[in-house]
């Protein structure tokens, strides 16, 4: 995302993925195409990548990422893999800068 190398994104992407954006307002949304349609057109949820602060995977395989954006927001994410790709994404922003 940060070099705007949407063919490699797309590859990471399952083609059902669905993206969960928590919060107010919050919602969902499914499919490949949806997901980098948002990212691409800087939408509601989409974040200018900056730094991964913590990351860890869970025991029942999912993965969590602290990010701070460019703008200094955290944001959780929360993902699950499918075949290697990303199947189930939740989004949170956690804090916005001081």
């Amino acid at each position: 995302m940060r070099e705007e190398d949407w063919d490699s994104l797309a590859e990471v992407l399952h083609p059902d993925v669905v993206w969960h954006l928590m919060g107010t307002p919050g919602f969902s949304m499914r499919g490949r195409d949806n997901y980098l349609w948002r990212v691409r057109m800087g939408g509601v949820g989409c974040r200018r990548p900056g730094r991964v602060l913590r990351s860890q995977e869970t025991f029942n395989g999912k993965h969590i990422l602290e990010l701070e954006d460019t703008s200094g927001l955290r944001v959780l994410d929360i993902m699950r893999l499918e075949d290697g790709r990303i199947r189930e994404e939740w989004q949170l922003v956690m804090r916005t800068p001081e």
